[in-house]
């Protein structure tokens, strides 16, 4: 799967922990990547990737932000990625729980195997 590949891949590259969902015993400062699914045809298929940067400060969350943007460009030197594109990077805090929190979001097209 494409998805365990890439989350694999950006924890080698990253020095916070990815995960896929908000951990119950989530740390002060980690990332969590979603894939949404797109069209698939004849092996070629299409993601978009929405990766959420939580750090204790607003500064912080910007800047590891940049760090996974930085991560998922660089996955364009996979074999199984064919294009990847950042899409939009924003603020997106979760003011509920006064936790400081950027979003990128990125579209890959890539290789079904």
């Amino acid at each position: 799967m494409v998805d365990v590949e890439i989350l694999n891949r950006l924890n080698a590259l990253l020095s916070l922990n990815v995960y896929m969902e908000v951990p119950d015993d989530a740390p002060e400062e980690y990332y969590v990547i979603q894939f949404v699914k797109g069209e698939c045809r004849h092996g070629l298929a299409e993601m978009s990737i929405i990766a959420q940067s939580y750090g204790n400060t607003m500064y912080r969350a910007c800047d590891m932000n940049k760090d996974m943007e930085a991560a998922l460009e660089s996955l364009i030197s996979e074999d199984y990625i064919r294009d990847i594109s950042r899409n939009g990077s924003y603020p997106y805090n979760k003011t509920d729980i006064k936790q400081y929190r950027y979003q990128c979001l990125f579209d890959v097209s890539y290789y079904e195997s």
